[in-house]
């Protein structure tokens, strides 16, 4: 019988149609099912670009922004350079000074008993008050109210002798 039912002519006009027809929805629903995945992963790639833009303007703007502090650290280096160099000179020129008065101190103290006498004598101390300001109360490193520091036999005028 069922032999019969499927050689019947309409049952083979129905097959003939029937198989075609739900080929081509499988087909459709294929082609649909491919489109939204296409979709789905278009829509994904264009969101990840506006996150990569997003990411990318951040770091612009942090590399910008260290870009003008190195900059300027650059700038506050060759500052601190100049300073330096200069008061390298400075000091050298300083210490010449301080060798020159010294060597001509002692060169005249050498030639003249009157100024050597006078070289050795000690600052009186409202002269050493008035130069130095007010001393502290205690030694400890400091000087006291004749000017010597604890354990020292310099004055703070940088005299040496007695005191």
């Amino acid at each position: 019988m069922l032999t019969l039912f499927l050689q019947s002519q309409l049952v083979q006009k129905v097959l003939h149609w029937l198989i075609p027809a739900l080929l081509l929805l499988t087909l459709i629903g294929a082609g649909s099912w491919y489109l939204q995945h296409v979709q789905s992963e278009r829509d994904l790639a264009k969101a990840n670009l506006v996150a990569a833009e997003l990411n990318l303007g951040t770091a612009l703007t942090a590399n910008k922004s260290q870009q003008e502090t190195i900059e300027s650290l650059n700038k506050f280096r060759e500052i601190d350079s100049t300073t330096i160099v200069q008061m390298y000179a400075d000091n050298q020129s300083l210490n010449k000074l301080a060798r020159t008065q010294t060597e001509t101190r002692k060169a005249l103290g050498a030639q003249n008993v009157q100024v050597q006498a006078f070289l050795s004598t000690p600052v009186p101390p409202e002269l050493r008050r008035l130069l130095n300001g007010p001393a502290p109360a205690t030694g400890d490193g400091y000087p006291n109210r004749e000017g010597v520091s604890a354990g020292s036999a310099v004055a703070t005028t940088g005299r040496t002798g007695p005191h």
